[in-house]
């Protein structure tokens, strides 16, 4: 007879399974919904990085000293 496991996710509670979700370690799967919900967050927390309390981003000011490398 198969046994099935069941995974429940650890930020929400509900259903979860590594294959429509994400598995970071053994014990610690996430849904599907809540792996969506957390890489969109880290997409928009990293590229917000630029300009932080009115500061110039890095990347608008790189080879404006010498002409660029082109290749």
């Amino acid at each position: 007879m198969e046994t099935f496991t069941t995974y429940t996710c650890r930020d929400c509670g509900g259903v979860a399974h590594p294959a429509s979700g994400c598995q970071y370690t053994a014990t610690w799967i996430v849904c599907g919904p809540c792996t969506r919900i957390a890489w969109a967050w880290i997409r928009n927390h990293t590229a917000a990085k630029g300009r932080r309390n009115g500061r110039p981003s890095f990347y608008n000011h790189v080879n404006r000293i010498s002409p660029p490398v082109t290749a």
